[in-house]
């Protein structure tokens, strides 16, 4: 499981991890958002998910954030719990760039026909524009999954990245110790 606020580069990471240990990566963002950037029932969210884990014998990379959404479903069969938690400054600076290429490009998100629509850079509400959405739950995201680290979840091992070096290490193999 890779989570952290957006901007952290979860679904890059995601797809490399996956790549390179042969697994599914299943993000999501994709099982939630659906065209027009409706959204899937929980009920519907979960059928998929699971559906998509058992596809996948081999295993699987999961990326996003959904914990009470997935009611435990991935958490319990997870084995690596991948944290990442970069400074706000460093996440703004990403989400801002991103947002504004895939406002610009019409880049299709999430395997799916949703593109970022140019009007959500004028809205306030965090649900309408994900720049806001992650100012705001970037602190709510680092208490969030604080609680990972302090081992009440012993079938996971837990790793707190909190810098693009420590991400490169990790995905280099330098980092095999949890912390």
């Amino acid at each position: 499981m890779v989570v952290g606020c957006p901007g952290n580069g979860k679904s890059t990471l995601a797809r490399q991890l996956a790549d390179e240990l042969g697994l599914r990566h299943i993000e999501l963002d994709g099982l939630f958002h659906v065209t027009d950037w409706g959204s899937a029932t929980p009920e519907e969210f979960r059928r998929d998910l699971v559906a998509a884990m058992d596809d996948a014998p081999q295993g699987w990379v999961t990326c996003g954030n959904y914990l009470t959404m997935c009611s435990g479903l991935h958490i319990d069969r997870a084995d690596t719990f991948v944290w990442l938690d970069l400074p706000r400054r460093t996440v703004m600076w990403r989400t801002i760039k991103r947002t504004v290429r895939r406002s610009l490009t019409r880049e299709p998100l999430f395997g799916n026909d949703i593109r970022e629509p140019l009007g959500n850079f004028y809205r306030w509400d965090p649900e309408k524009n994900i720049i806001r959405w992650a100012w705001v739950n970037h602190p709510i995201y680092r208490d969030k999954f604080r609680r990972f680290t302090d081992g009440s979840s012993p079938h996971l091992t837990v790793h707190h990245l909190t810098n693009p070096g420590e991400i490169r290490s990790y995905l280099s193999g330098e980092i095999n110790e949890p912390r």
